[in-house]
C-alpha cells in the first residue's frame, strides 16, 4: 500500500512512499506495518531496523481498529518525511577512498575471500552502476548506501521455498530476509557516518 508521498533527488532518483501491512486472516495477531520506501528506477526496496516497524492490536470493533491503524499510517508518513531530509543530506556528503573502505567493512567485516568480494562487488555497484550516473549519488554516501542496497536485492542469493515461487522469494526477501537486515543496518551506520562527517 503506498500513498502520493515521494523524495526526488537530484538527476531523477526517486523514492516513493509505500507500506506493508501484516496480519493473521483470524484475527490472533497484531496488525504489523512495515515501512517500505521503494526506489523506482531500479525496485529497490528500502528496509529499516525493528524500530522502524508499528504494531497495533486486533480490536472487536472494526472503527477502533481502523481509527488505530490510521494515526499508525501517519506515523510512516512522519518517519517517510525525516528519511526524505536524511537522504537529501546523504546526497551532500562526497566521500573519498577511504569514507568509502570505512562504510563497506561497516557492513562487511572481516578479510575472507567472500567479505573482500562482496565488498569489491558493491564498490563497483557504486562507481559503475545505476546510480553513478545520477548527481545526487556520484562519489556521496547516498550512492555508497544505495548500491548496497542494490546489492542485497539483485546480487544475493535468494534461498528457495517449496511454499512458494522466486517472484515471492525475492519480494519476502526485500521485505524481511537477511538481505533486509543488512539494508537496514546500512542505513544506521549511513546516518552515523553522516554524523561524523559533520551533517545532522
Amino acid at each position: 500500500m503506498g500513498d502520493e508521498a515521494a523524495v526526488e533527488l537530484e538527476g531523477g532518483i526517486r523514492v516513493k512512499n509505500f507500506f506493508t501491512l501484516l496480519s493473521s486472516h483470524d484475527g490472533s495477531s497484531a496488525f504489523e506495518i512495515m515501512p517500505t520506501f521503494v526506489r523506482e528506477d531500479t525496485g529497490t526496496v528500502l528496509t529499516f531496523d525493528s524500530s522502524g516497524k508499528i504494531w497495533t492490536k486486533h480490536s472487536r470493533h472494526v472503527e477502533y481498529r481502523l481509527e488505530s491503524l490510521s494515526a499508525k499510517v501517519s506515523k510512516i508518513k512522519t518517519f517517510f518525511k525525516e528519511f526524505s531530509e536524511m537522504v537529501s543530506d546523504f546526497a551532500t556528503i562526497k566521500l573519498g577512498a577511504q569514507d568509502v573502505e570505512l562504510f563497506l567493512r561497516s557492513l562487511i567485516p572481516g578479510e575472507s575471500v567472500r567479505s573482500q568480494n562482496i565488498r569489491h562487488r558493491v564498490a563497483a555497484i557504486y562507481h559503475g552502476g545505476v546510480q553513478a550516473a545520477y548527481a545526487s549519488c556520484n562519489g556521496t554516501l547516498l550512492g555508497c548506501y544505495l548500491a548496497f542496497c542494490e546489492y542485497c536485492d539483485s546480487d544475493k542469493t535468494v534461498r528457495m521455498s517449496k511454499k512458494i515461487d522466486l517472484k515471492s522469494s525475492n519480494v519476502n526477501a526485500a521485505l524481511s530476509g537477511e538481505g533486509a537486515k543488512q539494508k537496514a543496518v546500512a542505513f544506521a551506520n549511513a546516518i552515523l557516518l553522516a554524523k561524523k562527517l559533520g551533517v545532522r
